[in-house]
């Protein structure tokens, strides 16, 4: 005797709550962020049949609508915040970027913004793309390690690196790590900031002459009298600077170091033998015949 099949219950959804039933709807007309929709994942594989539409309903997670509500600077949302001894993130706050004294906070028009003091100038950038206080605090260090100019000496082992490099005539590579041991990593060419100037100069002086057996201290007055009304150096200048100079020094054929004032010397007092008296001759002779005989031994 067979057993009669008993009826198959229709399957249980996953996720039931017993006060969300067909019949009930809620207004969020007042809450957009909350009332749009994403498109369906069906490719996840933890919704299935009707759960896909779980995604549609639910287009943003609760902690992004939260942090929505608390981003709209809404006076109600504020003041439930603070009845609840909760932070308002919209609030400015003070911290600091690299020593300095800075100030986050939301504009009127949704922007976060950073306002840096130093040396007692301020200055302020918008973060459009920062979501949060935090975001933006994050963005604004970048931001101002970026635009921060720290500029050092070499060291003996660098400048020696350097020097090798000169002198086995790889020019380029001797630029490039001069101005990365004393400017460190640039997002930018060094020649595009006015900042670095001077040392870029440096650097051009450096490399010319620890590149240049003939350059010395001779070539580098004469060099720096010809480009003194150049502000901005790179080598072709000293280049012409040096061929210049060595044209120069072919015409003349003396140093073009200013020399120093020539000391006066004095002639030899010449003696009047006339006025002498035989006695004075005779000593003034027998002091020269000892002299000489001095000088030839």
């Amino acid at each position: 005797m067979t057993k009669p099949k008993q009826a198959t219950q229709p399957p249980q959804p996953r996720f039931s709550d017993p006060f969300l039933t067909a019949d009930v709807n809620i207004d969020l007309s007042g809450f957009p962020q909350l009332s749009e929709s994403l498109a369906s994942d069906t490719s996840d594989p933890f919704l299935q049949g009707d759960d896909v539409h779980l995604v549609e309903e639910n287009r943003h997670s609760l902690k992004a609508g939260i942090l929505a509500l608390s981003n709209s600077r809404d006076a109600e949302i504020s003041q439930h915040l603070r009845a609840a001894n909760i932070e308002d993130p919209t609030m400015p706050k003070t911290f600091y970027l690299n020593g300095d004294k800075a100030t986050v906070y939301l504009g009127n028009d949704g922007t976060w913004r950073v306002t840096r003091y130093q040396d007692g100038k301020q200055a302020s950038v918008q973060f459009p793309d920062a979501k949060n206080r935090e975001e933006a605090q994050t963005q604004a260090a970048k931001y101002f390690a970026r635009d921060t100019v720290k500029i050092r000496a070499l060291s003996k082992e660098e400048e020696l690196y350097v020097i090798r490099l000169c002198q086995l005539k790889q020019i380029q590579d001797a630029i490039s790590n001069y101005l990365y041991f004393r400017c460190g990593e640039l997002d930018r060419p060094v020649i595009d900031d006015p900042r670095y100037t001077p040392v870029s100069n440096d650097c051009v002086w450096f490399v010319f002459e620890h590149s240049t057996p003939e350059f010395n201290e001779d070539s580098r007055v004469f060099m720096e009298n010809f480009l003194a009304n150049r502000k901005i150096l790179n080598l072709d200048l000293l280049k012409a600077a040096f061929d210049a100079y060595q044209t120069e020094h072919a015409r003349t054929g003396l140093s073009l170091l200013p020399r120093p004032n020539p000391i006066e010397t004095q002639a030899p007092e010449q003696i009047d033998l006339d006025s002498l008296a035989d006695d004075e001759i005779e000593k003034l002779t027998a002091e020269t015949l000892r002299a000489h005989a001095k000088g030839r031994r």
